[in-house]
């Protein structure tokens, strides 16, 4: 990650080390928006939808300029260095531009995920920001539609938007474009035809990412016909040098999926009813394994909901619409969600399921490796 702040980050690894917060996260996203304009089949944002609102019928879909920049003000006395603007589809809320400007006023790096599918009179603004992380899990119109919704002119906008981002970094350097492919049974085999479109409009990486399961996607799963289908692409690509200019997360994602314990018990009669999460496992949950990603990161739900971690809902510690969010990350409770993270962590267990699809495994190790 560009411009760490070191000093910050020691002060986070002490506190690891003496189970203690001697300051905030290094980055924090904030859901601003409940709204989105596709109906992607493999949403991350449905499984936050039993998180009820704090005074539902006053709410906006939106949240208001005033709470954003509460929020924005305590992330900058805690210390926090990147902001993730994300919902619904954050380029709908109508004080983006000014929220972006906020940000940067306030001397933190600002980074949107998004579809894409933003008018062409955005791109300006979102010049000034870090990255980009555009949701594309297809190559083709068909499939966008029938995973994401939209038609051939929304796929086709969403093209657009990234070359001509891709064309002026010439000028700024910014944004890293990163596109972020959501791995299903309906899009493994075009692995490889995301990368040399990737690097045809110019981004600058594909992040691949194993779809979450749940019983309402069961269609979608990968299950080992997936994962061998994978395992050729991925071998084919490296064999042939192909795609050099664009990075990806391919080899790391193959590990996974061909790990002796993928789609444990896909054929029992229960598996659907499990718990979410059940069905992918990494060899690189070891009986030791701890997390640190609350002394590092928090997610702001578009509820207004605050996590230590945007996968595991579990890790929930207070509400912005409750307790300003410096409070909340300050808090006892949130300390002790952060020490069982930390202390407690048993993957079988039905509290710790849903980081079967944790991305940030190497992340943990590394940080482990420095608090020992």
């Amino acid at each position: 990650m560009q411009n760490i702040n070191i000093k910050n980050d020691l002060q986070r690894l002490k506190g690891i080390r003496a189970d203690k917060v001697l300051t905030g996260p290094r980055s924090v996203s904030i859901g601003i928006s409940r709204e989105c304009n596709l109906s992607c089949k493999y949403c991350l944002g449905r499984p936050f939808d039993d998180f009820k609102p704090l005074k539902k019928e006053e709410r906006s879909p939106f949240i208001t300029m005033a709470d954003f920049i509460k929020i924005v003000e305590d992330c900058s006395l805690l210390g926090v260095e990147h902001i993730t603007l994300c919902g619904g589809e954050p380029t709908l809320h109508p004080d983006i531009r000014q929220m972006i400007a906020w940000i940067i006023k306030k001397k933190m790096r600002v980074s949107l995920n998004t579809n894409g599918t933003f008018n062409a009179d955005l791109r300006k603004v979102l010049q000034s920001v870090t990255a980009l992380n555009i949701n594309v899990a297809a190559t083709s119109h068909e499939d966008y539609r029938r995973l994401q919704g939209g038609g051939r002119e929304v796929f086709n906008r969403v093209l657009r938007n990234i070359k001509a981002l891709a064309g002026n970094k010439r000028i700024s350097r910014q944004p890293l474009i990163n596109i972020v492919y959501v791995l299903n049974n309906s899009n493994v085999e075009q692995a490889g035809e995301i990368i040399a479109l990737a690097e045809k409009i110019g981004a600058d990486s594909v992040q691949f990412k194993i779809m979450r399961f749940n019983k309402g996607l069961k269609d979608l799963a990968i299950l080992e016909p997936d994962a061998r289908k994978l395992k050729e692409i991925v071998q084919k690509i490296v064999r042939n040098g192909e795609y050099r200019q664009v990075k990806t997360n391919l080899r790391q994602i193959c590990r996974v999926l061909l790990d002796s314990r993928f789609s444990k018990d896909c054929e029992t009669e229960n598996f659907y009813g499990m718990f979410e999460g059940g069905l992918y496992f990494s060899r690189a949950f070891k009986k030791d394994f701890k997390c640190y990603y609350g002394w590092f990161s928090a997610d702001i739900g578009p509820w207004g909901h605050v996590f230590l971690c945007c996968t595991n809902r579990l890790t929930y510690i207070g509400n912005i619409y409750e307790d300003p969010f410096k409070k909340i990350w300050n808090s006892r409770y949130a300390h002790k969600i952060r020490l069982a993270m930390k202390n407690k962590f048993e993957v079988n267990r039905k509290f710790w399921k849903p980081c079967h699809y944790c991305s940030s495994i190497s992340f943990n190790t590394a940080v482990g490796s420095f608090c020992r």
